[in-house]
C-alpha cells in the first residue's frame, strides 16, 4: 500500500516491536503486532521484516504527517480460513477514495482458524 506524499521531509520511518517467528506459525506472531502511525499521520508504506539473527519478525513503516485526521473509520475485513500467509492475500485492505491507512493489525478471531485485518482509515 502506498500513499503519494508531496513532501517526504514530513515522513518518519518507524518499527513495531519484534515477535518470535515460529516458521509455519507466522500468523500467530503477526497478530501480536500493531502497525500504527500517530493520529496526525498516514501510512505511506509498510514492509514485514525478519531479523534472521534472532528469528523474530516485525514491520517497518513510513508515516507521513497529514491534515486528514478529522474523521477516522475502523474497517474489519471478512474472515479468511487460516493456513499460511498465502491465505492473507485474499484480504483486501483498502481505504475508500480520498482516505489513507493510519493503522492495521491482523486479528485471530477463532483461535488460529479464522483471521482478518482490522484497520483504520483517516480522511
Amino acid at each position: 500500500m502506498f500513499l503519494l506524499v508531496s513532501n517526504q521531509a514530513f515522513c518518519t520511518t518507524r518499527f513495531t516491536s519484534e515477535q518470535p517467528h515460529y516458521g509455519a506459525y507466522v500468523l500467530s506472531s503477526l497478530d501480536n503486532l500493531q502497525v500504527q502511525c500517530n493520529d496526525d499521520e498516514a501510512m505511506a508504506s509498510f514492509t514485514m521484516r525478519t531479523n534472521h539473527g534472532t528469528r523474530k519478525i516485525f514491520y517497518e513503516m513510513k508515516c507521513c504527517r497529514t491534515t486528514w485526521t478529522s474523521t477516522a473509520k475502523q474497517i474489519e475485513n471478512a474472515l479468511t480460513p487460516s493456513g499460511t500467509t498465502r491465505e492473507l492475500t485474499r484480504q483486501n485492505v483498502k481505504c475508500p477514495n480520498d482516505a489513507a491507512i493510519n493503522e492495521f493489525r491482523l486479528e485471530d478471531v477463532a483461535y488460529g482458524s479464522d483471521w482478518r485485518y482490522v484497520y483504520r482509515c483517516i480522511v
